[in-house]
C-alpha cells in the first residue's frame, strides 16, 4: 500500500486532510480507501444511478433589448434653437418631464395665423348663419348662402389644422386664444425611462429630421438572438432559454421563446428569435448587453450520475464504486464508465452493467479528493 496526502491541513473545516490508501492491481491503482472521519469532514457524499431530464439545446448569441413601444427617438415637428438642455445619457426621466426647450420665431407666426383664423372664423360663422336664415325666408339668393357656407367651412378647416399643429409642438390652443403666446416650446418625455442618447447642446439648431435624444423604458426587457438556419426546424414558441453575460457574470438567467423570425439573413444565414426574460431575472440587465444563450428544444430521460462523481485519468472516464465499509474505513474501486450525453450537472452512463448492478453505491461528491 502507498500512503499519500491529497491536501495539507489548513485553518478551516473545508481544508481537512484527506489521507487515502491506494492498492495497486495489475500495474494500475484500482482500489482507494478513506477513513469515515475524513469522509465526513470533507463533505463527501454517496449516491446511486438516477434518472434525470436532459434537454437538447440550440446554441445562439445576441443581445438584450426592449420592445419597440418602449424605445422612443425624440424629434420636433417644427425646428428651433435649443435653449435649455441639461440632461445626460443615463439620467432617469418621468412621463411629462421636460427633456429640452426650443425657441424659434416661427412658433409666434404659427400662433398669429391661428388667432387670425379664429377671428375670421367667428365672423364667417355669423355671415353663414345669417345667409342661412335669409335663404330660408327667400329673402337672399341661394348663391349667397352657398358662398357663405364655403367660406365658413374653409376657414374652419384652416382653424382646426392650425390648432392641431400647435398641439403637435406642445402649445395649448386654448391658452393662445386667451392671449398667452409663447416663443418657446418644451418637449416632454413620452414615458418613464432613461436617457440613452443626447445629441444636442444649448444653442444648437435642430431640424424636424434630427433626433434630439432617445428615451428607453427598460421595465420590460427581451432577447434578440441569432440562430443558424440549420437549427430552425427545432425551434418552437414557449421553449426555455438559458442565457448568461460572458465576462460579466456567471449567473444563468432564464426566459422563453415568444417569436421566431420568418426570413433568413443572407450573409450570416441566421434567423432572429425573440425571447421574453422571466420576471425576477432582470436585475442588473441593461439594453445592449451581449448574451450567450441555449434554447432547450427537447427533453428526454437519461440514466446517469452527478458531474462531480466523474474522474478523468489517463484518458479514461471513471467513477469510484463503494466496495466495503468497515472498521471506520470506506474502500472504493475505480470503475471505467462509458460517458454519453452530459450537461453541467449530470452525465449519462451508457454501460451501467459495469457497476455490477443498478443500485450500486457510488461516491457522487468529493471524488476529486481521492483522484
Amino acid at each position: 500500500m502507498l500512503l499519500f496526502i491529497a491536501c495539507q491541513k489548513g485553518n478551516g473545516p473545508d481544508e481537512a486532510v484527506v489521507v487515502a490508501d491506494s492498492i495497486a492491481m495489475g500495474g494500475e491503482t484500482a482500489m482507494v480507501r478513506v477513513s469515515k472521519e475524513q469522509f465526513d469532514q470533507t463533505g463527501m457524499e454517496l449516491g446511486k444511478l438516477k434518472d434525470y431530464s436532459s434537454a437538447e439545446a440550440v446554441a445562439s448569441n445576441g443581445y438584450i433589448d426592449v420592445p419597440p413601444q418602449n424605445r422612443r427617438s425624440i424629434s420636433t415637428y417644427l425646428g428651433g434653437f435649443i435653449s435649455v438642455s441639461d440632461l445626460l445619457p443615463g439620467d432617469r426621466v418621468t412621463k411629462g418631464q421636460v427633456l429640452v426647450t426650443l425657441e424659434n420665431i416661427e412658433y409666434l407666426r404659427l400662433q398669429e395665423n391661428f388667432l387670425e383664423a379664429k377671428e375670421k372664423l367667428d365672423y364667417l360663422k355669423s355671415v353663414y348663419e345669417s345667409q342661412a336664415a335669409l335663404t330660408e325666408e327667400n329673402v337672399s339668393s341661394r348663391r349667397n348662402y352657398l358662398q357663405a357656407k364655403a367660406d365658413y367651412q374653409t376657414t374652419r378647416t384652416a382653424y382646426e389644422s392650425l390648432s392641431k399643429q400647435l398641439q403637435l409642438i406642445h402649445i395649448d390652443p386654448l391658452k393662445v386664444e386667451a392671449g398667452q403666446m409663447v416663443s418657446t416650446i418644451k418637449i416632454p418625455a413620452p414615458f418613464d425611462g432613461y436617457i440613452t442618447k443626447m445629441n444636442v447642446v444649448n444653442g444648437m439648431f435642430v431640424n424636424p429630421s434630427d433626433v434630439i435624444c432617445e428615451v428607453v423604458n427598460n421595465s420590460h426587457l427581451h432577447l434578440e438572438l441569432k440562430v443558424f438556419e440549420k437549427d430552425l426546424m427545432k425551434l418552437e414558441r414557449g421553449q426555455t432559454i438559458e442565457f448568461r453575460l460572458p465576462e460579466i457574470s456567471s449567473e444563468v438567467f432564464t426566459g422563453e421563446v415568444i417569436l421566431i423570425g420568418k426570413s433568413v439573413e443572407q450573409n450570416e444565414r441566421t434567423i432572429v428569435v425573440h425571447g421574453h426574460i422571466h420576471q425576477g431575472n432582470q436585475h442588473g440587465l441593461t439594453p445592449g448587453m451581449y448574451v450567450e444563450a441555449r434554447i432547450k428544444t427537447r427533453n428526454k430521460m437519461l440514466r446517469g450520475l452527478p458531474a462531480e462523481s466523474l474522474l478523468k485519468a489517463d484518458g479514461k472516464d471513471q467513477v469510484l464504486v463503494l466496495r466495503s465499509e468497515k472498521e471506520g474505513w470506506l474502500v472504493f474501486e475505480k470503475v471505467p464508465v462509458d460517458v454519453g450525453e452530459s450537461t453541467e450537472d449530470w452525465f449519462e452512463v451508457r454501460n451501467p452493467a459495469a457497476l455490477d448492478h443498478p443500485d450500486q453505491t457510488i461516491l457522487v461528491k468529493g471524488a476529486f479528493n481521492l483522484d
